[in-house]
């Protein structure tokens, strides 16, 4: 009879997830056998090419597993890349889930190959009573390659769950590290809205200053014209007294002339009374 094979790999590497796949597929053929078949076309017709070869002649075996990990959380980091951080964490939840189901496929592929060791118990059984050494000796390979698949399977499953618990680890942390950004985040939109609110208070307070400085270039140019008031009085002031002091002048001339005339009437008079 021919047995079943085949395997699928699967690797997911995000910038900051971790991405795990693993595929194993073990397929044997031998006479009119069939090789690397997978596991539905088997459930669906489990007793195709049905033959009784003589001996093992094919075995295959694919393994395939990747893993990347990245941190790229910095303090300060706009929301734009928080909601990348989150992306990426959807990413490696989804990896896990994956990882998931494929464990429960390994586990019912490990169910299968215990019914075949069942069967070729019971298969062994019914052969005793024949005591064919061919017949044994051919069973007896088979148990063996069984057993073999079964332990290869079970090393699979185990480093498929570490690498699971890994990767859950993995998701922790980095749900931590977007939690940390997301909070600094906030930290920093409360340090832009308290920068926004003193940039308003300083535009206030600059509005106020503009203001007074308006008032106090109007005063200065009020100043500045009753000071022009001022020179213009000062000098209509410094021409009144010009004409006082030339009034003044003239007076002092006149008295002059008074005085000459006074004095030339008094000697007129004691000359009079005299004679």
């Amino acid at each position: 009879e021919g047995g079943f094979g085949g395997g699928s790999g699967s690797g997911v590497g995000t910038g900051v997830g971790t991405g795990v796949g693993a595929g194993v597929g073990i397929g044997v053929g031998a006479g009119g056998g069939f090789n690397n078949m997978n596991i539905s076309n088997y459930h669906s017709n489990p007793n195709a090419n049905f033959t009784n070869a003589t001996a093992i002649t094919t075995t295959t075996t694919n393994t395939s597993t990747s893993t990347s990990t990245s941190n790229n959380i910095s303090l300060g980091k706009t929301s734009r890349g928080a909601k990348k951080e989150t992306i990426a964490l959807a990413q490696a939840l989804h990896v896990i889930e994956s990882l998931r189901k494929d464990l429960h496929l390994r586990d019912d592929t490990i169910s299968d190959l215990k019914s075949e060791m069942r069967r070729q118990n019971r298969v062994i059984e019914d052969l005793l009573a024949g005591r064919d050494p061919r017949i044994m000796e051919k069973e007896r390979l088979r148990m063996e390659f069984h057993a073999d698949q079964l332990r290869r399977m079970k090393e699979t499953v185990d480093a498929m769950a570490e690498e699971l618990a890994e990767a859950k680890e993995t998701s922790a942390v980095h749900a931590a590290e977007l939690t940390a950004s997301l909070e600094a985040a906030d930290q920093l939109v409360l340090q832009l809205e308290n920068a926004h609110a003193a940039a308003a208070e300083a535009r206030i307070e600059a509005s106020k200053a503009a203001s007074q400085v308006l008032r106090l270039d109007s005063s200065l140019k009020a100043a500045e014209r009753d000071v022009n008031v001022a020179i213009i009085q000062a000098g209509d002031l410094e021409k009144k007294m010009a004409e006082v002091q030339l009034q003044k002048k003239g007076a002092e001339v006149e008295g002059q002339k008074l005085q000459k005339q006074w004095t030339t009437a008094l000697a007129a008079a004691a000359a009079a009374q005299g004679a």
